[in-house]
């Protein structure tokens, strides 16, 4: 393993790996019922970076593509807002697929 540039950015990695395996979540997720799943991206911060796009709130009658959907906060996202959506992503571990 070679070593990183910067030991502060390997540390605050590091500590971002950890916490997310002990969320088992990236992205924060809000269920129908408005309970949290709680992610190390909180739902805060995910609005927040949602919002420095112009994506209008009304999306129905629009289709979006979420390529890299990871656990999709960002598809359920476009989905609440009336768009139809598609999402992929992929793992490149063989085994996980089938």
């Amino acid at each position: 393993m070679s070593q990183a540039r910067n030991a502060n950015i390997t540390s605050e990695t590091r500590k971002q790996i950890d916490q997310l395996n002990t969320l088992g979540w990236y992205h924060s997720l809000e269920l129908p019922n408005g309970a949290i799943i709680q992610g190390l991206q909180s739902i805060e911060l995910l609005r927040t970076r949602l919002a420095q796009f112009p994506i209008p709130l009304d999306l129905r009658g629009k289709r979006v593509l979420d390529i890299g959907a990871w656990d999709g906060w960002f598809s359920f996202e476009m989905e609440r807002r009336g768009a139809q959506v598609v999402a992929l992503d992929s793992d490149r571990n063989p085994k996980l697929l089938l």
